[in-house]
């Protein structure tokens, strides 16, 4: 998060993230109870439709992650170890 902050990612690991919330939602217009989801919550909570998500997180730049990051405050940490 810290590096994230200080703007300290590539245009690659944004778009690979990118890459992986579209390929996420386009999955889901594989399953029917997703696409009934989606409309039934646009239609109470005017979430945003499949398409205007997909155009919207084509759009994020590095200068919002960065502001969003500095938004984010890390409350715990965990370290996980074997055995």
């Amino acid at each position: 998060l810290n590096e994230m902050n200080k703007g300290k990612f590539s245009e690659s690991d944004l778009n690979n993230a990118i890459k992986l919330a579209v390929n996420s939602i386009k999955t889901s217009l594989d399953n029917p109870y997703a696409i009934l989801n989606n409309y039934f919550f646009y239609n109470l909570k005017d979430v945003p439709l499949f398409k205007e998500r997909l155009d919207k997180i084509e759009m994020v730049s590095k200068k919002d992650v960065i502001e969003v990051a500095k938004k984010i405050k890390l409350v715990t940490t965990y370290f996980m170890k074997g055995k």
